[in-house]
């Protein structure tokens, strides 16, 4: 082994395997850090495989050289000088580095430096541990807990694991088993092939065609947004920046949240989200809402409409409703309210002004205690109740309510100028286009609208046309739903089916094509009700919605989620299609490699019994020749014909003097072999073959 000349073959042959391992590996890890874009996922993927490459050179070279002193001091250089690289490459401090690398899912920004840092770093590490367990000290188990590394990062991110992913890591760690050149080869022959083909077959329909658990990505349990939120004390709210459901803990189904006692009222609004990232398929907030506000009612005080219409000689009839909101996980912090709200009320006597004073409010109607005031598992929200007055809602626009001047659409006017204010920046084309993932698909979106809407003669009927086109047949409910491509256009064109969050994102988007003010809202839809009349919610109420900004009423609640229901019922495309093509493959090698040899044997046998003499002995001598240096594994040598009958006997007990004596005057005497049939010597030599190798596994098995 010493200084042996290096050969670019054999470094392949030996190589090529672990390295395909190693590139699967970090690209599986690369992906999570990704946030599925596909140029950062391919370009680190690329050099994730260089990288192997060269570690792998490396450690191949030094075990030519086999140079003890030598190899310490290198390996020793090169890892210092992979972590200081890699650290140079860390764009983040170390406390978001840490919270980055185990919880991906709570960072809405592309790190390319820091996914380098990690390759560099742990994949000299892995690179190192994989070629001494692959080609120093074969060791399956320890290959294996490497193979589980980036799954654990699944796992710990509630990242949803890409099929391709598995089938390819499991596949490469398998013909590692199978393939790898030591005594303690799994199997070997056609053996070999057999279990490649068995296992391909096999974990290719399962990929394609068991529907998958639906965990991670668009999961409805909001738990988190209770027993786990992020609030810091007074004015410095930290809501969270981004919806990601799939980053928060699961909640039993069956765990009660809250509790009613009083009116419903339906949807239970936490937070609301205005800005669709098409990259990480996530809402975020498009400016910087976390600040709370003292004295919430300054901002509610003209959210009755009846007050409004009263304002303008209008009578509307409105019903004032009450409920209290029982928290079963503890003090309250975020406080959940239903839209058009009158009050807030901590109704214990400590906190003056009903508990007022301590409710904050950020500006998109979010609703909080301060830190030092969450001592209370329950509050008391009044809202007001009404139906739509259409023609009301035409008249009363924005130049309405600074003509009236009365102090409620005083009030109204200041909030609705703040509201514009603030979204105008959503409804430039140029932010509505991001929310897709080219042009195309952004135009085929907007003439999907255009027609839903046309005839539509204001912001009402445009939002309750979107919203009911939902509620075809053509759209399915889904909670178990999983799909690769999470598009705005794939929900709408091609798949039709998913979750509330698929159906809110769409709505709101379409609605913004439809130059109506629209926002993404996560909280509850309150439906189920005990034995004593109380409402309540589970953490499988977790719902989205959407509210549509309507003159003279405000955000107003609409609900596309299909009432179509079937779980489970859909296979994506795209695992159809890799699984699809993995069988073919799978079934490709079987035929190739099991059933094709069968097919020829049985076709050689056929033929050749039907000739007698001289014919058949040309054709026969060859195949018994190659069947035994096949079995024997003589392939760098030829047997004479006197080797071979000596060669045949020993290790089958198969006589073949009279097939190879004759074929020795037939092929050099040119002597005639008459109608002799020869056959039963090859009958017999494949019967002894497999009579040995039945006794050699029964032998295996006993000292077992």
């Amino acid at each position: 082994m010493k200084n042996k000349k290096f050969s670019l073959n054999l470094f392949l042959m030996e190589n090529a395997v672990p390295i395909l391992l190693f590139t699967a590996l970090f690209s599986s890890v690369i992906y999570i850090y990704s946030l599925s874009d596909a140029f950062v996922f391919t370009s680190m993927s690329l050099v994730a495989f260089v990288y192997g490459v060269a570690i792998f050179l490396l450690f191949d070279f030094l075990k030519r050289k086999n140079k003890t002193l030598l190899s310490t001091i290198v390996l020793f250089v090169v890892l210092s000088i992979t972590v200081s690289a890699g650290s140079s490459f860390i764009e983040t401090t170390m406390v978001d580095t840490t919270q980055w690398f185990f919880e991906p899912g709570n960072f809405t920004q592309i790190y390319t430096g820091n996914i380098l840092a990690v390759i560099l770093m742990f994949g000299f590490v892995m690179g190192a541990a994989l070629y001494y367990f692959t080609l120093i000290r074969f060791r399956s188990v320890f290959v294996f807990l490497i193979c589980m590394c980036p799954f654990s990062l699944f796992a710990k991110s509630f990242t949803d694991i890409p099929v391709i992913f598995t089938i390819v890591i499991i596949t490469l760690f398998f013909l590692l088993l199978i393939s790898h050149n030591t005594e303690q080869r799994a199997f070997s022959g056609k053996n070999r092939y057999a279990a490649i083909a068995s296992f391909i077959v096999v974990v290719s329909a399962g990929a394609a065609f068991l529907p998958k658990l639906e965990y991670a990505p668009y999961r409805e349990e909001f738990d988190e947004l209770i027993t786990g939120i992020n609030i810091a004390g007074g004015n410095a709210v930290n809501f969270n920046d981004f919806s990601n459901s799939s980053s928060y803990s699961r909640s039993d189904d069956d765990e009660v949240l809250f509790r009613f006692h009083g009116d419903n009222p339906v949807y239970l609004k936490r937070q609301c989200f205005d800005y669709y990232n098409s990259k990480t398929d996530l809402w975020e907030y498009y400016g910087d809402v976390n600040t709370g506000y003292n004295y919430y009612n300054d901002y509610i005080s003209w959210e009755n409409p009846a007050l409004l219409a009263a304002e303008t000689g209008v009578d509307m009839k409105t019903q004032e409703k009450f409920t209290i909101v029982s928290s079963e996980q503890g003090n309250v912090r975020a406080v959940y309210t239903p839209e058009n709200i009158k009050s807030i009320e901590f109704s214990y006597s400590s906190l003056s002004d009903y508990g007022e004073r301590y409710v904050y409010r950020t500006d998109i109607d979010e609703y909080f205690v301060s830190a030092s005031e969450a001592i209370y598992s329950s509050y008391t929200v009044r809202w007001t109740d009404f139906d739509l007055d259409i023609e009301f809602m035409l008249n009363y626009d924005e130049e309405k309510a600074k003509e009236t001047g009365g102090y409620y659409s005083s009030r109204y006017y200041e909030s609705m100028q703040k509201m514009k204010e603030y979204h105008e920046p959503l409804m430039r084309e140029s932010v509505r286009r991001e929310s897709y993932g080219s042009d195309a698909d952004y135009q085929r979106v907007k003439t999907l609208v255009h027609k839903i809407t046309e005839g539509c003669t204001n912001a009402y009927e445009k939002a309750v046309a979107i919203e009911q086109y939902f509620k075809s047949d053509d759209f399915v409910y889904d909670d178990e739903f999983s799909v690769t491509d999470g598009s705005v256009e794939n929900f709408l064109f091609n798949t039709k089916r998913g979750l509330c969050a698929d159906y809110a994102t769409a709505m709101t988007l379409m609605c913004r094509e439809a130059g109506l003010y629209s926002r993404y809202v996560e909280g509850f839809l309150v439906q189920k009700a005990d034995e004593n009349g109380v409402f309540y919610v589970t953490a499988a109420d977790g719902h989205a919605y959407v509210q549509v900004w309507l003159d003279g009423y405000g955000w107003t609640d609409f609900d596309p989620t299909s009432n179509n229901v079937d779980n489970g019922g859909y296979i994506d495309p795209t695992f159809l299609a890799v699984g699809t093509l993995m069988l073919l493959i799978g079934a490709g090698v079987v035929l190739f490699f099991i059933v094709r040899p069968i097919a020829v044997e049985n076709s050689f046998v056929k033929r050749v019994s039907a000739l007698r003499g001289s014919e058949q002995l040309m054709k026969l001598y060859p195949r018994v020749s190659e069947t035994v240096h096949r079995e024997l594994a003589f392939r760098n040598s030829v047997l004479t014909v006197s080797e071979l009958k000596k060669a045949t006997f020993d290790n089958f007990g198969v006589d073949i003097s009279q097939l190879a004596d004759d074929f020795e005057r037939t092929a050099y005497g040119n002597i005639d072999c008459g109608s002799k049939d020869y056959m039963i010597f090859y009958t017999d030599l494949k019967k002894a073959i497999r009579l040995k190798k039945a006794e050699e596994q029964k032998a295996k098995r006993h000292r077992r």
